[in-house]
């Protein structure tokens, strides 16, 4: 009887796509508890819904109930989103197979859940969408329609594995092409296609449960290849590999294919001793777990030893048992009889060998007839096919008439179509060129007006710069008069009346005068000082500021101020605009603030120079600040646009007010 390797690809296809069966290679406990930790922890309906799906493909080999529950939980939170009812399909498919077993429906709904998956263009998406490829190939593999298996694994299959550099289920395609391969008796093909399922699980270990259960039935897959083909030395490295990977799982199911690859391998070496060891041990573990499709391919495998043993009693119990199996094939059951008739013919049984035999005969009578139905079907189809070219042949030649004459007609109808299509075109021009053109007078003329308010804008500051630099002026000569004229008197006059105060008579009217010219020399440099103060001509910004923040300083109000990066080469009158800002902020905050720390910082990178004034103070509703009629915000706002700069104000009843201010500065 023939021995084939097709079944491990399925099994193959059913790990990776599907479920996992009981005691495999990876542990399904962990990853159930992981989902079931993300199920429980997010807050994402999304989130829930992936995981309670992933779970349903792991339950799907243990239970039912389970999967049912999980997939009821899933669809409640697909909801209103899109991909997650059409992933929904994805999930849904397996489990409404594994009710109904019915292959048809099947291959329909993953037809189905390719197309809508043809649209996401995600990883996740890809990854379902390749699985459902293969599963559509596997199908086509049970319904016997092997060239359509084959060619979704190698147009569609492989290139899109390959694309998502998914290497793990790379490799289970070639796997099942080899397997394929293998049995169309083209074992070259199968061998190369064996060979590059291991390369591409090789290539690259996998974070994956199932990376080492694949790679190890891609060794016994591809060492069942090179036994057949009596590349003993390679079979046996692959099986060993194999080993080393299942040995630390004495408990699992998939002893049952490792023990069919070594039975294959000593047969084949013609070692039908050992051969039998490794069978029977496999036969064992696949009636342990109970899996009668295991079990029925190695004792397909065992008949194959004992014929060279001729033990043809164990042989008959066999071939019966093998025949009773709902996994034999119509071909099988055909071998089946005819080596019950050979093995009762050795017994001496006749009678029986008789009986077989004519259900051989029987049986290969009817699938040659089906045989040749088929061919018959075939040249009718075929002879079909001929009467209908005759048929087409007549029918064109009339047909050439009408079309020459449609033709003339279609010539016609473009022609005028053409035309219509020109005037159109020549309108539209002409439409669309007066549009551009309208649109480019509407932009000249706002552009115009923007060059006329940038030019209003420009003299207005120039306007502005102007009375600004002849108030200074006017303050610099006031203040030298005040300071040389009045100050230098007042100061001499109290030189003399410090003369005269020896009259003791007179003593206290002295006094009196001397503390009274004193508090007006006083008030008349603090009066000179805020005309144009000294400190800024001679020690620069930072000391000027530091001057008025000391002069304005009190029991009250603590002013704190802080200098970054100042620089001595700022234009003067940069300066001058810098200093009556701070001055005009401070006095503000002292008048109307009713604070107690005012904290002002004042910093300089390159030309950005930055002044921020803080308060603890009352504050004051900003969007109000254009009731105030006060001219000190109006003058701060004047120097900021002199200075191309910018002017926050950020203040709120009873929580204070912070200013920040821009300024672009030049240097000397």
């Amino acid at each position: 009887m023939k021995i084939n390797v097709f079944f491990y690809s399925i099994l193959l296809f059913y790990s990776m796509v599907f479920s996992q069966k009981p005691n495999e290679l990876n542990d399904d406990q962990r990853v159930i508890d992981s989902l079931n930790n993300v199920f429980s922890s997010t807050k994402s309906d999304s989130l829930k819904c992936i995981a309670s799906f992933e779970l349903s493909r792991i339950y799907l080999g243990y239970d039912l109930d389970k999967v049912k529950a999980s997939l009821s939980i899933s669809n409640a939170l697909v909801k209103n989103n899109p991909y997650l009812k059409d992933i929904s399909y994805y999930y849904n498919a397996p489990y409404n197979f594994y009710k109904s077993n019915d292959t048809k429906a099947y291959l329909k709904d993953l037809i189905f859940v390719k197309e809508k998956l043809s649209k996401y263009k995600n990883p996740e998406a890809n990854l379902m969408r390749l699985k459902t490829l293969i599963n559509i190939s596997v199908v086509h593999g049970w319904q016997n329609n092997e060239l359509e298996s084959k060619k979704i694994q190698i147009e569609q299959a492989i290139p899109l594995a390959k694309s998502i550099n998914n290497n793990e289920l790379l490799g289970a395609i070639y796997l099942s092409l080899s397997s394929t391969f293998f049995n169309d008796n083209d074992l070259n093909k199968s061998d190369y296609y064996g060979n590059l399922s291991v390369k591409a699980l090789e290539f690259k270990k996998i974070n994956s449960t199932k990376y080492n259960e694949n790679l190890f039935l891609a060794y016994i897959g591809y060492s069942q290849v090179l036994s057949t083909n009596k590349n003993f030395s390679e079979a046996l490295v692959l099986l060993n590999k194999a080993y080393e990977i299942i040995k630390n799982h004495p408990n699992s199911i998939l002893y049952c294919n490792y023990y069919y690859s070594m039975g294959l391998y000593e047969l084949k070496k013609e070692n039908d001793q050992r051969a039998l060891y490794y069978v029977n041990l496999g036969i064992k573990k696949a009636f342990f777990f109970d899996d009668t499709f295991l079990q029925y391919k190695l004792e397909l495998l065992k008949i194959e030893i004992l014929m060279l043993q001729k033990k043809f009693i164990e042989i008959k119990d066999l071939l019966i048992n093998v025949l009773k199996s709902d996994y034999i094939q119509s071909d099988e059951k055909r071998d089946a009889y005819k080596e019950l008739a050979y093995v009762h013919k050795q017994l001496k049984d006749y009678y029986n060998s008789v009986i077989f035999y004519e259900r051989y005969i029987n049986l290969k009578d009817s699938l040659d007839n089906s045989d040749m139905k088929n061919k018959i079907l075939h040249l009718e189809a075929k002879f079909n096919n001929s009467e209908k070219e005759k048929k087409i042949i007549t029918l064109e030649s009339d047909k050439e008439k009408a079309e020459l004459e449609n033709e003339n007609n279609k010539l016609y109808l473009i022609l005028l179509c053409i035309t219509i299509i020109l005037m159109l075109s020549i309108i539209f021009f002409l439409y669309r060129n007066s549009k551009i053109q309208k649109k480019i007078a509407l932009q000249q003329e706002i552009n115009f007006n923007q060059n006329l308010s940038e030019l209003k804008k420009e003299k207005e500051i120039e306007i502005m710069r102007a009375m600004i630099n002849s108030e200074e002026e006017e303050r610099k000569r006031i203040a030298r008069d005040l300071h040389d004229g009045i100050g230098s008197r007042l100061s001499s006059l109290k030189m003399c009346l410090g003369q005269i105060n020896n009259e003791e008579k007179f003593k206290n009217e002295f006094e009196y005068l001397s503390e009274l010219l004193s508090t007006s020399i006083v008030e008349l440099r603090q009066v000179s000082f805020n005309l144009m103060p000294e400190t800024l001509l001679r020690l620069g910004l930072v000391s000027a500021i530091k001057d008025l923040c000391y002069t304005l300083n009190n029991d009250i109000v603590e002013i704190e101020f802080n200098s970054n990066g100042i620089k001595n080469n700022i234009a003067i009158s940069c300066q001058i605009a810098i200093f009556r800002i701070v001055q005009e902020l401070l006095i503000n905050a002292l008048k109307h603030s009713h604070c107690t720390e005012l904290m002002i910082d004042c910093s300089q990178n390159d030309n950005l120079f930055l002044i921020t004034i803080e308060d603890n103070g009352v504050g004051f509703y900003v969007n109000a600040i254009n009731e105030f009629k006060g001219l000190g915000l109006k003058n701060i706002q004047n120097r900021v646009n002199l200075l191309n700069g910018k002017f926050e104000i950020v203040s709120k009843n009873s929580q204070g007010t912070t200013i920040n201010i821009e300024l672009i500065i030049s240097n000397d």
